[in-house]
């Protein structure tokens, strides 16, 4: 009975030290994660053999991962073989068929890659750069190309008299139309009022006075929009407005812009006003917002099929462009130097992490080989013992 104790105790023991010692020898790797000190002698061992290696840990795989993981030979295969094609097109055209589904904006797609400070930013510099290169254009157009010394009949191709009527009608419409949108609103019915109210005061005498007591402001007002606004459509008014305004361009078509610009521009440096006042018109920043808000669903629905067919010929020319240049492309970003950078940047938990999770079921393979070694150990020195007494 003694002898069946001392043996199983024997395993035990050696079992229990063989699988600690692998235990701790594991987490030793990993712990302390600082070197400790004693009598401010540092401790053998410490920190962990993973902490103190950290930075060549990190330059060492930056290598591997740079000379024999991410090759440009090999990024250059896969992005060149069919297989791969296939599956980006699935995958750009399972992305399109998903915006179709949405009621998405450009401005939405753009912050699922960006926070709205980096959007707003990115809008700021856009606009800023719309502006400069207007204003680079209107400058080599003035200077280099000497639009100032120009005229009408020189800028515009195939000037002639049909083009000055269409120019003339044309204006003439719309000034029409918007004096009559105009007259319909808020601000409009203001002005009448306004109107009125002179005519009432300048007819006087008993007229005037009549005109006070028994007729309603409200009334007069409307019937001289009625009024205005049947002039406004009559043939006559449109054909005295078309009139004059194609008698205004004949007088200008023969004067040179510089000419033109100096009667509104009050002497200033015509370039600074011309550039003022065309920035003043085009107002980017009112474009920019309305594109970034203008719904994409129905630009992209009506135009499915033509983006379905090049969703594959775009895709086919950024993949060859890619696979030329890869080497430039991977020597640009400096692959293994990346790698490192990210590594070192880890915090040694996360390090720890992800070394157990690729070698985790080893390491416990480890400590039970540890335990049985420690066992069998145990074990033949029951043997020897037994043997020896």
């Amino acid at each position: 009975m003694n002898t069946l104790v001392l043996l199983l105790v024997s395993i035990i023991v050696g079992a229990c030290i063989g699988g600690l010692t692998n235990f701790l020898a594991i987490k030793m790797l990993f712990y302390p994660r600082k070197a400790v000190y004693l009598f401010k002698r540092k401790i053998p061992f410490t920190p962990g053999l993973i902490p103190k290696r950290k930075d060549e840990i990190a330059a060492s795989l930056g290598r591997v991962v740079g000379d024999y993981l991410v090759t440009p030979e090999g990024l250059s295969g896969l992005v060149s073989s069919e297989e791969f094609k296939r599956k980006a097109e699935k995958k750009c055209n399972q992305w399109f068929d998903d915006l179709l589904e949405q009621e998405i904006h450009l401005e939405d797609i753009a912050l699922r890659f960006w926070t709205k400070e980096q959007v707003e930013e990115w809008k700021g510099k856009s606009i800023e750069w719309t502006y400069s290169l207007t204003n680079k254009g209107i400058e080599w157009l003035w200077i280099e190309k000497n639009w100032s010394s120009k005229s009408l009949v020189d800028i515009i191709p195939n000037w002639n008299d049909e083009q000055k009527e269409n120019w003339a009608q044309t204006a003439a419409d719309y000034i029409l139309y918007e004096i009559g949108k105009e007259l319909q609103t808020e601000r409009g019915e203001r002005i009448l009022k306004n109107l009125t109210g002179q005519l009432m005061e300048q007819a006087g005498g008993l007229m005037g006075t009549l005109a006070g007591l028994f007729m309603d402001e409200q009334k007069i007002t409307s019937k001289i929009r009625t009024v205005v606004l049947e002039q406004l459509d009559s043939p006559t008014i449109n054909n005295s407005l078309y009139q004059f305004l194609y008698h205004k361009i004949s007088d200008l078509e023969k004067k040179n812009l510089s000419e033109w610009i100096d009667q509104f521009s009050q002497h200033e440096d015509q370039l600074s006003w011309l550039t003022e006042k065309t920035n003043a018109l085009l107002k980017w920043e009112k474009w920019l917002n309305r594109l970034m808000e203008k719904p994409l669903k129905p630009l992209l629905q009506s135009n499915k099929q033509w983006i379905l067919k090049q969703i594959p010929v775009m895709l086919n020319f950024l993949l060859n462009q890619l696979s030329k240049n890869v080497e430039q492309i991977v020597e640009a970003i400096e692959l293994p130097y990346l790698v490192q950078s990210e590594v070192e940047k880890f915090p040694i938990e996360r390090v720890e992490e992800i070394v157990l999770s690729v070698s985790g079921k080893e390491f416990r393979a480890i400590t039970w080989l540890g335990a049985v070694l420690g066992g069998i150990i145990g074990l033949v020195q029951f043997v020897l013992i037994i043997s020896y007494y």
